[in-house]
């Protein structure tokens, strides 16, 4: 029961962030439009669909067989868990410093800050962070009904 609340919450978790970074950049975008900045017509909406394709199959995949050979290899389920966690950090952060880089107004940010310039910063740490959170998470708790199923 526990492994099915956790994949619950995780999932909660990922579709709550997924909803933030679409709730964000539908807002934002008029805000980078309006001070001038050229949007292509493809990028001035997104939908959940999009965010959550960014995740491809060869990744979960990947991340599935990761986390199920940890669970065989009888690593403990909270140490899986932080391991993702752990992971998000590192694969969020690192989307947002190569989205950051390559950012329409890098060079006048508070003209297209939506919240302000280090509200803005923090806040799409946070979306992306729980993004990868979420989508790792549950892919640990998913991997470990497999493993139950298995005999594990």
């Amino acid at each position: 029961m526990l492994v099915i609340g956790g994949l619950l919450i995780a999932l909660v978790l990922w579709i709550g962030a997924m909803s933030g970074i679409v709730w964000s950049w539908n807002r934002h975008v008029p805000l980078v439009m309006a001070a001038g900045f050229e949007v292509e017509e493809k990028n001035q909406h997104i939908d959940l669909a999009r965010v959550a394709r960014r995740h491809t199959l060869g990744w979960t995949a990947f991340f599935a067989g990761i986390f199920l050979v940890l669970a065989l290899w009888n690593f403990p389920l909270g140490q899986r868990v932080l391991f993702a966690v752990v992971l998000s950090a590192i694969y969020g952060l690192s989307r947002i410093k190569r989205g950051e880089a390559t950012r329409l107004g890098k060079d006048e940010p508070s003209r297209v800050a939506m919240f302000g310039v280090a509200r803005d910063r923090l806040w799409y740490r946070v979306l992306a962070t729980g993004d990868w959170a979420g989508y790792l998470v549950g892919i640990v708790f998913a991997t470990e009904l497999v493993a139950q199923a298995l005999g594990h």
